[in-house]
């Protein structure tokens, strides 16, 4: 289990504001038109949500096998879950500008 600081917690939260804003950017522009396709978007972004948590927590955990300090592991998970935070973040906007 991985313990999330303050700094990952709030770069969580700007995330889930950006998903939660493509979400309404594809209900704005393709369901009434489009529906099929505002479903389609819808699941493929709900999918990728899944994917990336447990991509980001695996990753990083990973990334720490070679440290026996259990400080320095948890302070590089820490580092790890922001960078790829950030860069997640990046992605998403975007995503966003493009839907």
């Amino acid at each position: 289990v991985i313990c999330i600081d303050d700094g990952v917690k709030q770069l969580d939260l700007l995330r889930n504001h950006i998903q939660n804003q493509i979400f309404s950017r594809i209900d704005f522009k393709y369901t009434k038109k489009q529906p099929d396709k505002a479903k389609l978007l819808r699941s493929k972004l709900e999918s990728s949500i899944i994917i990336w948590d447990k991509y980001r927590v695996s990753y990083c955990d990973l990334e720490t096998i070679h440290l026996t300090d259990e400080q320095d592991r948890l302070s590089f998970i820490q580092e790890c879950l922001v960078n790829l935070t950030k860069t997640r973040i990046e992605d998403l906007r975007l995503l966003q500008i493009n839907i």
